[in-house]
């Protein structure tokens, strides 16, 4: 559950984000297609007009604006979607039979039992927790 959601988050974070640079890379655009439209204007007048900033703030001004509804669709996306805790905070609010890792219990028997070798070779166990055994030290 919490893996599903953090997968939908991170594309939805994703996504905003790079509609988010998409947007202002074509908003930047034109914008400077703007200016350079009230420049042309300013200093040549209406009759003097290029067509080339008319064009240049349609090609960018039209992306950069359905970028911008892309991008708050992607921040619609991120706030509608539940928050799902993680584990830590969940197993408090589980009952005990739906939590299938529970804490162990103390070993039945003692750690020299447990880490005696495999055949009759009688080892102390303080060796067998040695690194240098082997080496003769």
């Amino acid at each position: 559950m919490r893996r599903v959601f953090l997968a939908k988050k991170t594309f939805a974070e994703a996504n905003a984000g790079v509609t988010l640079v998409f947007t202002l890379g074509f908003g930047i655009l034109a914008m400077l297609c703007a200016l350079y439209l009230v420049i042309n204007v300013i200093t040549r007048g209406l009759p003097g007009l290029d067509t080339l900033p008319i064009v240049g703030l349609f090609l960018c001004g039209v992306p950069a604006l359905y970028g911008r509804r892309l991008w708050l669709a992607s921040e619609e996306v991120i706030k509608s979607l539940p928050h799902v805790p993680p584990v830590s905070e969940q197993i408090a609010a589980l009952p005990a039979d739906e939590v299938l890792l529970r804490g162990s219990n103390a070993p039945a028997a003692a750690p020299e039992e447990l880490l005696r070798p495999a055949g009759k070779q009688e080892t102390p166990a303080e060796d067998l927790l040695r690194a240098s055994a082997g080496n003769g030290e």
